[in-house]
């Protein structure tokens, strides 16, 4: 049986430049647009290349998500959403991992946690 393997990733940094903002509407900054490629560049140097991405459909988690997909050649219209990863707890986190299909070898769940 082949190993699985879960990568469980926080958002990259997000503004709080307005501060009237709703919370799941928050964008990522500079620093986060920044960052978040260059943790997907260390990845696939490393050879990790997802099979499945799921991501919290906060706007800097989908945020993270799509530039790291770039990145890792992952299709952006294959990443999964699932409310449940907006500010997760342990049991919203078990439930959307135990959604995934036994096919998937190699997956990155990004995560939305509260600030």
């Amino acid at each position: 049986m082949p190993v699985k393997t879960l990568y469980i990733i926080r958002h990259a940094k997000s503004s709080w430049e307005d501060p009237l903002l709703d919370d799941f509407a928050r964008p990522l900054n500079d620093r986060g647009k920044r960052d978040a490629p260059r943790m997907a560049k260390r990845l696939r140097e490393k050879g990790v290349l997802p099979d499945l991405m799921i991501t919290s459909p906060a706007r800097r988690a989908l945020g993270t998500c799509k530039r790291m997909a770039e990145i890792l050649d992952y299709k952006e219209d294959k990443i999964k959403m699932d409310r449940g990863l907006y500010h997760a707890n342990e049991q919203n986190m078990l439930e959307v991992l135990h959604s995934i299909k036994d096919k998937h070898d190699v997956v990155m769940v990004l995560v939305t946690i509260p600030a």
